[in-house]
């Protein structure tokens, strides 16, 4: 039997700052990978939003406004590239941390807290989450958790109405950077349920209407202030609709049409092995146990699972669940080293890490698929790009604004908004998708295709091959030369 006590409360703070300097290591690898295309979108957004132009009615993306305003905030602070936002992104992991230590320490005890806080540490960085990009996920995460740690801040009436309104704000941050975040709306007023139902007998007990009130203040805060900002630009409507009505329309229980076939589901769990075993193990402890204590974490789990299931399932999606997952595998980890066969269970979980780092470097440094080409899945959108490497992103971009006018168009016709913004071009339409574009749209680009207009077209040997009958690449590969290969990008010119 593994003495917890001794091991871990007397070196707590050392162990966490260990977690914390492995975690942000393993994240930092990925720190110039390819830029996966939600993150062209939202860069791309960002950059033009700096230059004035109205988000969602000149613009067209469906997720939160908070999204670009912390990409341009980036480019502002650290420079116009995918760096700038992937250091913000990290640092905000870095810091949610501590954060999350502090409220697993608190709802059990220390050696729970410690590790948790590992698994999530290192798992928030498996490559087939994504959490090391700057996704809505990855940078909502820590907000939530901070936004739930000020959601269980006790003290004076005063200090904790105070954080219900902070923690409030935070969570409604967090629903403006990604719409699922709704559900720590609902996790909130849970929290204030429990704890009024346990305070029900103390003198300091504060009505629960009043709790949730404060709570309310702090939601609306942000939203009011961008009614406000898009009512007076005119674009409320806009607004609305993109974020919210369309959004809706693309839900599918389940998932995608698509999906992910059976080998990119199982990189789900390969990828996290230790955080799936233990916490899984852990929810059915826990449940079978019937304790009140838990009834925080389980709904934590419950209500962004329902997320998961609800929306497009991508792999970044599942990030959300980790936290949660995470508190229940340090609960059944503490559980497994109480037993006499503590040390075959840290044997185990050695063993288990080591395989789930094995499917991991198969990633490294780009995707599992460039490096993997028979698992390709183009429906699973497990490629981050249609380019193979963040150079050649670089050189791509770099080849068009170098030989490309002012004044010139360019067409990347698929799903690459990042080359647009690295190679400082606008999109021709709304929408930087060219290849999911509405019909009257693709009759405008053909249009401009046959007047002329474009100074370079961009195709991708993917699309090529998947998409033979399009009008627009069977166009521009009739009608224009190749004048560039660069990786698995044509340039056309006239």
């Amino acid at each position: 039997m593994v003495n917890l006590t001794m091991d871990i409360r007397d070196r707590s703070k050392l162990c966490l700052l260990t977690i914390m300097i492995l975690s942000i290591t393993v994240r930092f690898l990925w720190f110039n990978t390819t830029i996966e295309r939600d993150e062209g979108t939202f860069a791309y957004m960002a950059w033009r939003f700096q230059k004035g132009e109205k988000l969602y009615a000149e613009l067209y993306d469906l997720k939160g406004p908070v999204t670009y305003i912390l990409y341009a905030l980036s480019f502002g602070l650290f420079g116009n590239n995918i760096q700038s936002i992937r250091f913000l992104n990290n640092m905000l992991f870095f810091l949610s941390i501590p954060i999350f230590f502090m409220i697993v320490k608190k709802w059990y005890e220390p050696h729970i807290a410690f590790f948790s806080a590992s698994i999530y540490g290192i798992f928030m960085s498996a490559p087939i989450y994504e959490g090391h990009l700057a996704m809505t996920e990855s940078l909502s995460i820590p907000i939530i958790i901070s936004s739930i740690f000020l959601a269980d801040t006790k003290g004076g009436f005063l200090r904790e109405n105070f954080c219900k309104i902070l923690s409030g704000i935070l969570m409604c941050v967090a629903f403006l950077i990604r719409q699922t975040a709704i559900a720590g709306f609902l996790l909130l007023i849970f929290f204030i349920y429990v704890d009024y139902k346990q305070q029900r007998a103390s003198s300091t007990k504060h009505g629960v209407s009043e709790k949730i009130g404060w709570t309310f203040l702090g939601m609306s805060i942000p939203l009011l202030i961008f009614i406000v900002y898009f009512i007076l630009e005119g674009i409320f409507i806009a607004f609305l609709h993109e974020v919210f009505v369309r959004p809706l329309s693309s839900i599918r229980l389940g998932g995608t049409s698509g999906g992910y076939d059976p080998f990119p589901r199982m990189l789900l769990i390969a990828e996290a092995l230790p955080l799936w075993i233990l916490g899984v193990g852990g929810v059915l402890n826990c449940v079978a146990n019937h304790q009140t204590r838990h009834l925080k974490s389980l709904l934590w789990l419950l209500l962004f699972s329902v997320m998961v299931v609800i929306p497009p399932s991508f792999s970044h999606i599942y990030l959300v669940i980790i936290p949660p997952l995470s508190v229940f595998a340090g609960i059944y980890m503490v559980k497994l080293l109480r037993l006499k066969l503590s040390i075959q269970v840290l044997v185990l979980f050695t063993t288990l890490i080591v395989a789930s780092a094995f499917f991991q470097t198969l990633q490294y440094p780009n995707t599992t698929i460039q490096n993997m080409p028979e698992l390709s899945n183009w429906d699973g959108y497990l490629l981050y790009s249609d380019l193979r490497t963040y150079d050649e992103q670089i050189s791509l971009a770099n080849y068009l604004r170098q030989n490309s006018g002012p004044l010139d168009e360019i067409l990347v016709y698929g799903m690459d908004p990042e080359i647009y913004w690295l190679s400082g071009y606008r999109s021709p339409t709304r929408d930087t998708w060219s290849i999911n574009e509405e019909p009257e749209n693709k009759v405008v680009i053909l249009e401009k295709l046959k007047n002329y207009e474009f100074r370079y077209v961009v195709l991708f040997e993917r699309l090529i091959e998947l998409y033979p009958k399009d009008s627009i690449i069977n166009f521009v590969r009739n009608n224009y030369r190749i004048v560039k290969i660069i990786g698995l990008a044509y340039v056309y010119s006239f």
